[in-house]
Order: structure tokens, then sequence, then C-alpha cells
């Protein structure tokens, strides 16, 4: 067991940073490049964003691969049927819909509203979002869902007077939401938008920023709230690597795809040592 060899394989040639925008098309073609190039692949590590792992897991499976992502937080893809093969570290975003009403319950906020990306995750975390806030006190006074262009569902929340919206979406769509609210004043003290918790640091400061200079979306972005997972435990002590999470947060950009290779690891030194106990791996 002390001779395996592990080897990843990461090729991006092709494949463009765009600002936050992610590419189901691009990343399925990019993972049919690797499956054709030696050497033979066991398992595949990605991808971060879910639409480009719901594309790439419903075709990975057939070539009897694993796949793991580090990033990845749709609910849909907890669907077995669909996504056989699929496994990750990244707990579904529906989890979070408990603390965002909490959230809204310590602050004593009882009118909201939702608007997200027309997109199956973003749908299926509103709609569980709205599913349990039906419990409460707290009324939903709208929930809007758009395409590219917020402006309508904007001008919408901005006509219900509603102070506390809660976005689903992309990084480059929270841009142009954030631009457009600024134009029309949805924005100030007065306003509280929240966002998904995984975006980049400082993501609303993009070069592309659909018409508004970096200090309107300064005034923009500012005092909003995300909402998100801890991906690193607060305590310093050594895991499984042997590294405190200081240290891997110092030596590697993405934690959590660390956490993913050494994952895949164990997996395939226990079907190994499995396959050699059985005599099945003899050869």
């Amino acid at each position: 067991m002390n001779n395996v060899v592990y080897r990843l394989v990461w090729d991006t040639e092709g494949f463009p940073v765009s600002g936050g925008r992610c590419d189901p098309g691009m990343c399925t073609n990019l993972m049919y490049k690797l499956l054709a190039e030696d050497p033979v692949k066991v398992a595949i590590v990605g991808a971060g964003c879910s639409t480009e792992s719901e594309a790439t897991a419903q075709a990975s499976h057939l070539w009897n691969l694993t796949q793991i992502s580090y990033g990845s937080s749709s609910p849909i893809l907890s669907n077995r049927k669909r996504f056989p093969r699929f496994f990750r570290l990244a707990p579904p975003d529906t989890t979070l819909n408990p603390a965002r009403i909490t959230l809204l319950k310590y602050y004593n906020w009882k009118r909201v509203a939702t608007i997200h990306q027309a997109l199956e995750f973003f749908s299926a975390v509103t709609e569980d979002f709205l599913e349990k806030i039906r419990n409460t006190d707290i009324d939903v006074v709208t929930s809007e869902i758009f395409y590219d262009n917020p402006m309508s569902q904007l001008e919408n929340m901005k006509k219900h007077d509603v102070r506390i919206i809660f976005a689903g979406c992309y990084a480059d769509m929270a841009v142009r939401i954030l631009c457009q609210a600024y134009k029309m004043g949805l924005y100030g003290h007065k306003i509280v938008w929240i966002f998904p918790g995984w975006y980049a640091t400082h993501w609303w400061q993009t070069e592309n920023q659909d018409g508004c200079s970096r200090e309107q979306m300064d005034r923009a972005a500012d005092g909003h709230l995300v909402t998100g997972h801890f991906y690193l435990n607060p305590k310093q002590k050594r895991g499984i690597a042997g590294l405190t999470p200081r240290r891997v947060c110092s030596s590697f950009p993405k934690e959590a795809a660390l956490d993913n290779v050494h994952a895949l690891r164990l997996c395939s030194r226990t079907m190994l040592r499995r396959h050699l106990d059985s005599g099945t791996g003899s050869q």
C-alpha cells in the first residue's frame, strides 16, 4: 500500500476566468478532453460551481467515475438517481435556511423579500426557504425571479417598500443587482441585502460593473450581509494531513479542495485494500 502513487491531473487550458460566471458547457467539454487523454482517470475532483457539477456529474458516472466537489452546494445534487456517483464536502445551501430565519427573528425583521436567478439551484433553495418561513410570523412580501436583467423585479420590490432582501444568484448577477439597486435608490442604511456566503472577497468590485463606478458599488454594498458555512475548524488542531487550519489557509488557496483530495485518497486506499484482500486486485 505504501508504494501506491496518486496522480492528480489538472488542466484549465481554454477555461477562462470569467468573474464569477460559471460555464457548464465549457466545464463539460474540459472533462471530456481530460477523459480522452492518458492516464486513465479513476475519479474527478470538482467542479466548484453547482451548475458545472450538475452538468458533469450526469455524465461522469457513465465512465464509472466517482466525482467529488469542494464547492457545489446545490440541493439538486443530492438526487441519487440523477447523480449516482457524485459526492461533496460542501453542505447543500438549504441547510442554511433555518439560520437565515433565525437571523430574521433575532433582529425582529417581519417583512422580507426574495429575488433569485432563474436556475434550478437557486429556485430549490428559495422554495425551501419559503416553505420553512410559512410556520413563522414573518411576511414574505414578494418573491421575484429573473433571468439576466433584474430591473423590473427590483422596481416591484421598491414599490412594495421592501427593506430586507434575500438574493440567490451567482456573483456576476449579484453585481448587476446591486448596480441596478443603486440606480433606483434601493440601498442605504434602511435596506439590508443578504447574499450567499461563498462569493469572493470584495466580489462587488469587478472589472465589469454594469455601468456603476467603484464608489457607487461600494455605497450599494455597504451594510450587506452574507450567510454561509464554516469550512475551517476555528480550533487550531492538526487534521488528517498533519496541518493546522491556519497552515492550510496559508499554504493552499482552496483548502476545501485539499480535503477532497484527501477524501479520495482514503477511499481509493480502502478500495484497493479490499481488492487485495479478496484476491481480485493481485495483478
